[in-house]
């Protein structure tokens, strides 16, 4: 009998109104956990920037060469007559 009285006793506690602490505390969170996730998940979710500098291959280095080497021909036409 003792053992039935312990569960109606746990069974009413549930039943109380949360204390006025707690309930402050949860207000903070459901305010916190949203501005946070406004900071955070930006950065989380952020794409890599492009490289810091970009290399120059042989096909654009050839193009500048015989640009410039175009470029000094005329020059020198130019000159001529």
């Amino acid at each position: 009998m003792l053992f039935l009285q312990e569960i109606n006793l746990e069974k009413s506690s549930l039943n109380k109104p949360p204390n006025d602490t707690i309930m402050k505390t949860i207000q903070k969170a459901y305010i916190l956990v949203p501005v946070l996730m406004l900071f955070v998940v930006p950065f989380a979710m952020a794409q890599p920037s492009a490289p810091p500098a970009t290399p120059i291959d042989g096909g654009l280095s050839a193009l500048l060469v015989a640009g410039g080497l175009y470029g000094v021909k005329k020059i020198r036409d130019a000159r001529k007559s």
